[in-house]
């Protein structure tokens, strides 16, 4: 299966698999069957046609699949054992996807990151101890690389270096790998939305590009949703710091075509899309947003949305580690969801940037905001010991 044809399977595959959760709570109430079969068959059609869940990796679409799958099960005789193998797939990619997001962030200890290499192979205490003295995963994290490119730096200096072994379980981890990179563009970010008509939570990328005409904010695909003035508004809070040029034309695009979105809450996302498109970073897709966009007083804020559980539920359901969200939403996060979550909780732009843990090279530019952006990053590149956090 060529590369181009993998891509838009998964694409089709996601799609389906957004409809089929839309769906679920009407189907478990037994209020409508018929669309979700319909969707059903699609999905085992896709799925099975030649072994494509064989060459899955996305950690969000196999948890998707294996939970759809538990409400509506495909014949066991038939599919048992493929259902086995991708039950397997499943565990194994979030197992290493665990392991990597340990790598990336500083919310992790050296101790930590070990452990979650052992669950995958073997490392002994020598390897650990000159691991740990090394420093070299914290040189990884504090460089400007891309998520990806971070991630394979450690597995080449476990294996190289230091002498791990990962065995057979190398060709997965290289996979899941390339799955990460597939999704690490500049200018996209991980959206979560709520669906109005089943409120049931969703997570959609969102794509932005810049280009100078007139300041503008263009929708490149037709999406159901009504997001241009949310858009807008985040445009004016990165304008407002210094982030971009007047002149810029925002070109954003959601794969969605349900209508019965809340606009609202995309404009962190927005926000964060926009600014990795201005500076040519790229956001982990471990990591989603949701928060609205207002202006209070003469400052542009970070402000409450509504439905944070469902799209916490969303945000597990698609393999992400980290959620950003309004602070004035911190009464509403349960401890269930602190458990498979980091959930941090933002008033402003700055907060958010410095605690995504961008690179700590200076921004350009000599905004008050941007200034103040250059200060605190010098300052925890100064003070910062080895195992402690933004």
């Amino acid at each position: 299966m060529g590369m181009e044809e993998h891509v838009e399977r998964l694409k089709r595959l996601k799609g389906l698999l957004r409809e089929a959760f839309i769906l679920l709570p009407a189907f478990n109430n037994r209020q409508e069957t018929q669309p979700l079969d319909e969707l059903f068959n699609n999905i085992c059609r896709l799925l099975f046609t030649d072994d494509f869940y064989l060459h899955l990796w996305d950690e969000g679409a196999l948890y998707q699949l294996v939970e759809f799958f538990k409400a509506k099960t495909p014949n066991p005789t038939v599919y048992g054992e493929r259902l086995t193998k991708l039950s397997e797939r499943k565990n194994f990619v979030q197992q290493t996807n665990e392991f990597f997001f340990s790598i990336l962030s500083h919310e992790f200890p050296m101790e930590e990151v070990v452990n979650r290499v052992s669950a995958l192979t073997k490392i002994d205490e020598a390897a650990f101890l000159k691991l740990k003295a090394s420093g070299h995963l914290q040189d990884i994290r504090a460089s400007k690389s891309p998520a990806s490119e971070k991630i394979e730096a450690f597995i080449e200096h476990l294996i190289n270096d230091m002498g791990v072994n990962f065995g057979e379980a190398e060709d997965g981890l290289r996979q899941v790998l390339a799955s990460i990179k597939a999704q690490e563009t500049p200018g996209r970010a991980n959206a979560l939305l709520v669906n109005t008509s089943s409120n049931a939570g969703i997570l959609i990328p969102l794509s932005t590009r810049l280009q100078l005409g007139k300041g503008e904010v263009h929708c490149l695909i037709s999406s159901g949703g009504d997001f241009k003035t949310a858009i807008d508004r985040a445009r004016h809070l990165l304008l407002s710091n210094g982030f971009l040029n007047r002149m810029d034309d925002v070109d954003y695009s959601l794969d969605i075509t349900e209508a019965s979105y809340s606009g609202d809450s995309i404009g962190l996302a927005a926000a964060i899309a926009m600014y990795g498109a201005a500076t040519k970073q790229s956001i982990d897709p471990y990591t989603s947003f949701t928060g609205n966009i207002n202006l209070e007083g003469n400052q542009y804020k970070i402000t409450p949305v509504k439905g944070i559980s469902q799209k916490l539920d969303a945000a597990i359901l698609n393999g992400c580690r980290r959620v950003f969200i309004p602070i004035q939403n911190h009464s509403e996060i349960s401890g269930d969801y602190t458990k498979k979550l980091q959930i941090i909780c933002v008033s402003d732009i700055t907060d958010v940037l410095l605690k995504l843990q961008t690179s700590l090279e200076p921004l350009p530019g000599d905004t008050l905001q941007i200034r103040k952006i250059n200060f605190l990053r010098a300052y925890c590149q100064n003070t910062l010991n080895p195992d402690a956090t933004l």
